[in-house]
């Protein structure tokens, strides 16, 4: 494992770990990054967290999997290898109907491309290391 991924699963990783306690589960798209769904499958399982996964772009297996234990929908775009382009504003509008948080990881974006704050998702990451040094001398999450 690089140095980037280990970056971006820290910080997703402790999100989660800030934000879900035993009981709650977590939505992710099956495009989103292994290592964060890995995460959530081996390490948070062990504390109660259920993870479920729905096919990316899917807006109404994403609204049908939520229930009140649903505590943040997760998803990266786009998404890395297929480029998938989430939809922002569905994916929120069905988060803030069910009153859940969003997290998108924007690895594959700068922050001038792809703004997810600007539609109201919740949390953010977009990678230092792979589009805003350019030269993966800078090392961030």
């Amino acid at each position: 494992m690089t140095k980037v991924s280990e970056s971006s699963r820290l910080a997703i990783s402790v999100l989660m770990m800030a934000k879900l306690n035993s009981g709650d589960e977590v939505v992710f798209f099956d495009e989103c990054y292994h290592r964060s769904r890995e995460f959530c499958n081996q390490h948070l399982s062990r504390f109660g967290v259920v993870t479920r996964q729905v096919p990316t772009g899917d807006y109404d297996a994403l609204a049908a999997t939520i229930n009140d234990k649903t505590r943040l929908l997760v998803s990266e775009s786009p998404t890395n290898p297929h480029m998938s382009v989430v939809d922002l504003g569905q994916f929120v509008e069905v988060a803030r109907t069910h009153g859940v948080e969003t997290l998108i990881d924007a690895t594959l974006a700068t922050p001038f491309n792809l703004q997810p704050l600007d539609h109201g998702v919740d949390y953010v990451l977009h990678s230092a290391t792979k589009y805003l040094g350019g030269h993966s001398d800078v090392l961030g999450g």
